[in-house]
């Protein structure tokens, strides 16, 4: 099957930076009136992300940091604290749901933004909670992992399929289970399932480096990241760029 072509129409604006808050970052945007899952399946390819149904990628003059990056999921394999973190939450129940609305899930968003992040994202209303994370142009589900004996959600992960991969999109998860390492956990979950569902990719988003708190996308290997309009192992990217 040929895959087929599209002629993007983008249109470009400036906002301020969501890593670095003395910054402005500029943004190129797929016409919303393009942005189809299946033009999304050709962008994510290409270094773009969604938020909400918003097709975009960085493009800053003076500042390339943002960098696409993806895990082959038929060579990654678990280290010795990944397997832990696996063993330990091997307890909990996974579902797979449609984006939609639960009480829950945005009580669980609310929680995790106010205790780990802070920021603007903690200030969500239902109704901000409900565009940025559960409007979509792409094929996206939720994982739901909950405890067992209470059924609560322990996690929330918003997830993209795409035509080469599962994206992570978001995730959130109890901020008070601290030794339980639940966002590692979620994403080797998704490692494994893009895997057997046949996928060579896991997309985790932009990595920005010296930024501490995108570090723990280097844990996953091997790491591709996009960078002058191609895909490079993470050892030669920084060979390139060091």
């Amino acid at each position: 099957m040929s895959t087929p072509s599209y002629r993007f129409t983008c249109f470009e604006f400036e906002t301020s930076c969501s890593y670095f808050p003395e910054k402005k970052s500029q943004i190129r945007l797929c016409d919303p009136a393009q942005s189809t899952p299946e033009s999304y399946d050709i962008l994510i390819q290409n270094g773009y992300r969604r938020d909400g149904t918003a097709q975009y990628c960085p493009v800053c003059a003076d500042c390339q940091a943002c960098k696409s990056t993806r895990v082959r999921t038929n060579e990654f394999i678990p280290n010795a604290t990944q397997r832990k973190t696996l063993k330990r939450n091997s307890h909990l129940l996974v579902r797979s749901l449609p984006p939609v609305f639960v009480q829950e899930h945005y009580d669980l968003f609310i929680r995790y933004e106010r205790m780990r992040h802070g920021g603007y994202m903690s200030t969500m209303t239902e109704q901000d909670y409900t565009k940025h994370l559960l409007g979509t142009s792409a094929r996206t589900f939720l994982l739901e992992f909950s405890y067992p004996d209470t059924q609560a959600p322990a996690a929330v992960a918003v997830v993209d399929d795409t035509a080469d991969g599962l994206s992570a999109v978001y995730t959130f998860y109890d901020p008070q289970a601290r030794t339980s390492s639940l966002g590692t956990f979620c994403i080797l979950y998704e490692l494994e399932l893009a895997k057997r569902l046949g996928y060579p990719y896991l997309y985790l988003g932009y990595w920005l480096q010296n930024y501490p708190r995108m570090d723990y996308k280097r844990n996953f290997q091997p790491t591709e990241v996009f960078h002058n309009s191609r895909w490079l192992d993470f050892d030669a990217f920084l060979q390139e760029t060091t």
